[in-house]
Parts: C-alpha cells; sequence; structure tokens
C-alpha cells in the first residue's frame, strides 16, 4: 500500500516547510507542497499539527496536508495501475498538472510550465495557424502550394470581416469547422463573385488542413455529410492539328507583330519576337509530349535514345516512354536542345494568348461560368481560352483522334481509370462510335 508521509524539512527552525517523502520500490519520491508550519505545533508522531487557540493556524495546515497526501497517493496508485514506475520528474510533473487542473476549473492561478502549455494548445487549435505550418511543410508541387496560399488569404479576409462586428477577438479554431462555418464561408466565398470552381478549390483546402490536424493528432475531425465540394466542368478546349500547324509554321517577324500591336516601339519588336517564339516552342513541346510542365521542363539529352523519350512523371513517380514528334526534333535543333529559360506560369499563359491571336486562331467559343451562385454565358474568341495546359490537353486529344490507342493515352497522362482519360480528352460519344465503326467487331471482316 502506497503512503505519503508528511516530516519537517528543518526541525531546528521555529517555522519550517512541509514535505512528503514516498519510498516505491526502491525509489524515493519527495515533494514540497509549500505548507509552512510553526516547529513548536507540530506533533511528530501523529503528523499532524496542534489545532488549538493559541495556533489557529492548525486546522487549515492539516485540511492541506491531508488533500495533499490523498492526491499524491492517488497519483501513484495510478501510475501502479499502469505499471509505471515513475521518476522524481515525472511524479513532480503528475502532482502539479492535478493541482493546475483543479485551479482551472476552480478559476485559481496555475504554474507558469501549465499556463505555457495552454497558451501552444491554443495556439495549436487556431485553424489558420495550423494551415500556414501545413502549407510550410508541404513537399507537393508549387501549384498545389499555391492553392493552400489562396485559400489562407480568403481565410484570414473571412476572419477579419468575422472581427469587424465582435466586441471580443474572434480565432477560428478546428472545433469551429462545422456546417455552420461552411454555410457561412461559402456565402462570404459568393460574395466576393468567385466561381463554383474557385470556391471548390478553396473549400477543398480546408478539408486538406483539417485532415492534416487530424493525421497530426491536434483534432478528431469527421467531414460534415454537407461539407461539399462544388464543382463543375470547366470551358476547356482542345486545339485541332490544323490550329497546332498555323502556330508551328508561324514565323513572327516585324511586320507581323506591327499588323497586331502598331504602336510598339521598335526597341521591343525584337524582344517581343524573341519572347513569342520562345513561349511559342515551350507550348509545342508541351502539345508533342502530352506532359505537364513539371515534366517535360525537365527532359535533357540523356532522356532521349533511339527516338524515344522516357522520364519518371513527379506527380505520379511512374516512368513514360513517348516517341519523339517532329516537330520536336526542330526545337531541339533551333534551341541546342529542349532546355527554355524559366518564365512564370501567368507570363507564359499571357503570351500564348497574344500567339493564337496573331495565328488568328480566333474561331467564337460559347463558355459558361458560375459566379457569385450565378451562371454566366459568354462568347470568347478561341485564342483567349488558350493556356499551357492546353497543350496538354490537346496533344493527348490530336493522339487519339489519329488513332494511337486509349490505354497507352491513359498511361501517359497518369490516369488510374480509362473513364477519366475519356472525359479528360475533347473526344464527343459520335467521334468515339466513329473511331470503332471500321473495327472488325462491327464490319464482320
Amino acid at each position: 500500500m502506497i503512503e505519503a508521509i508528511p516530516y519537517l524539512i528543518d526541525k531546528r527552525k521555529d517555522k519550517t516547510t512541509i514535505q512528503f517523502i514516498i519510498r516505491l520500490k526502491g525509489q524515493r519520491l519527495r515533494f514540497v507542497p509549500g505548507i509552512s508550519v510553526e516547529t513548536k505545533f507540530w506533533i511528530d508522531n501523529s503528523r499532524w499539527c496542534k489545532e488549538n487557540k493559541q495556533y489557529p493556524d492548525g486546522y487549515l495546515n492539516n485540511l492541506q496536508i491531508k488533500k495533499y497526501k490523498q492526491l499524491i497517493e492517488d497519483t501513484l496508485n495510478e501510475f501502479q495501475e499502469k505499471l509505471i514506475n515513475p521518476t522524481q520528474e515525472t511524479f513532480k510533473k503528475a502532482i502539479q498538472n492535478k493541482i493546475d487542473d483543479l485551479n482551472l476549473t476552480e478559476g485559481g492561478t496555475i504554474s507558469e510550465s501549465k499556463q505555457k502549455e495552454i497558451d501552444e494548445y491554443e495556439k495549436s487549435q487556431h485553424f489558420i495557424h495550423y494551415a500556414e505550418l501545413f502549407k510550410s511543410k508541404s513537399t507537393k508541387s508549387k501549384s498545389t502550394i499555391n492553392t493552400y496560399s489562396t485559400a489562407i488569404k480568403h481565410l484570414m479576409e473571412y476572419q477579419s470581416k468575422l472581427n469587424e462586428n465582435s466586441k471580443t477577438p474572434i480565432s477560428i479554431k478546428f472545433a469551429d469547422i462545422d456546417m455552420n462555418f461552411y454555410n457561412s464561408f461559402r456565402q462570404y466565398l459568393l460574395d466576393k463573385d468567385l466561381s463554383k470552381n474557385h470556391i471548390g478549390g478553396i473549400l477543398k483546402n480546408v478539408i486538406v488542413f483539417m485532415n492534416g490536424a487530424k493525421e497530426d493528432n491536434l483534432y478528431k475531425w469527421e467531414k460534415p455529410k454537407g461539407f461539399i465540394v462544388e464543382k463543375e466542368d470547366a470551358d476547356t478546349i482542345a486545339l485541332t492539328i490544323e490550329e497546332i500547324n498555323k502556330v508551328y509554321n508561324l514565323i513572327f517577324t516585324e511586320e507581323l507583330i506591327k499588323e497586331f500591336y502598331p504602336d510598339i516601339y521598335q526597341n521591343n519588336l525584337r524582344s517581343m519576337i524573341k519572347s513569342l517564339t520562345t513561349e511559342r516552342d515551350r507550348f509545342l513541346i508541351g502539345y508533342c509530349t502530352a506532359l505537364r510542365i513539371s515534366d517535360y521542363s525537365r527532359i535533357n539529352d540523356y532522356n532521349i535514345e533511339d527516338g524515344l523519350i522516357s522520364i519518371w512523371t513527379k506527380k505520379k513517380d511512374k516512368k513514360v516512354y513517348l516517341p519523339m514528334h517532329r516537330y520536336l526534333r526542330d526545337i531541339i535543333e533551333r534551341n541546342k536542345g529542349l532546355k527554355l529559360p524559366k518564365i512564370s506560369d501567368q507570363k507564359h499563359n499571357d503570351a500564348l494568348k497574344e500567339i493564337f491571336k496573331i495565328a488568328k486562331v480566333n474561331n467564337p467559343i460559347k463558355t459558361t461560368i458560375t459566379k457569385g451562385g450565378k451562371r454566366i454565358e459568354d462568347i470568347k474568341p478561341k485564342y483567349e481560352l488558350v493556356t499551357s495546359h492546353t497543350a496538354r490537353r490537346s496533344g493527348a486529344t490530336n493522339m487519339y483522334r489519329n488513332g494511337i490507342d486509349l490505354l497507352y493515352i491513359s498511361r501517359l497522362l497518369g490516369h488510374s481509370k480509362i473513364e477519366q482519360t475519356v472525359k479528360y480528352l475533347k473526344i464527343t460519344t459520335k467521334e468515339l462510335a466513329n473511331s470503332m465503326k471500321n473495327n472488325p467487331y462491327f464490319t464482320g471482316e
């Protein structure tokens, strides 16, 4: 049986402090609760203070000694039940935690270490703070991390708006991420006139952050059923081989540039011609390989052998092989390789719109988008819809239109299901049927 026995630390003094000594499996554990007594009123045999008129503090001291004794014995019994033999430090910390818990319940003062622990815990429960930590530790691609930044930016703005009408500071916690938050935050994003896919991307990252907190054992979160990520098919395009050929054969001359930009300064002409030529080549590399920019930008001489390109893809971590396209041979010859100067995605996309405008890829395309909860239809010239990803989609689509096996295309794209590839390709069901009508299965030949 465990027994916590109170002793006087120094009997020679008129007033001294109580200490508890516990002997447990060869260990000597000690706890000093901070109770001071007058030595002459201490009864050594019974381990209590005298309670009389001469020593009115005796009653209170005895109550405290009794409570500390019980607390210490209960704590050590809990250790024993768990088959733990605590060290002096572990024992002392456990006692202090119980005392701090009592004070927290009753509104008393707590130890500095407990306050620090509470502050750290409170900070760890701040959703946006965690989201920033999650982003800083992420090993995802740059484009994915950019979406984290976008989500955090909107969350911070939303939190600031909540604080505008609040008398006390509001900080979004993990526990706040429920359907009330979803409905309120979603409405905030709708009021900002964001598209359905943009809102869906932000809400998707809220789920990513919360799942991260769950994996880090910071908060047990189960996504509510109504916490959905809205999405609509984007108005993506695929370019025809004829349109690709127009761009490939395009020669940027000063006269051609001036036709579209009559006010351009002479000094800017050469740099513009060089820039447009480089970005045209960059786009065509993406088209010919149907790879992501993060993959085709890493192609070196050693990736090319016997007319085949081989490379490990970053996102899927799989090795793919593809035949060398004739356009690539020309680009390699002109640029002495496939390495082109680095450029931001935005500048590349801006240049592509200029290139396809000059190439007169301008047939009207009907677009639809949901913004601010309202469906908006518009007619745009095709060149306005061209982005860096159009190269990959167009390459894959034209491969299929020219009889390349769908399974090969699917593996090249890194898709896990054929259905995903069919949806990705800008191919109509009629085109799919036409591609199969000469199959011996249907012709009987």
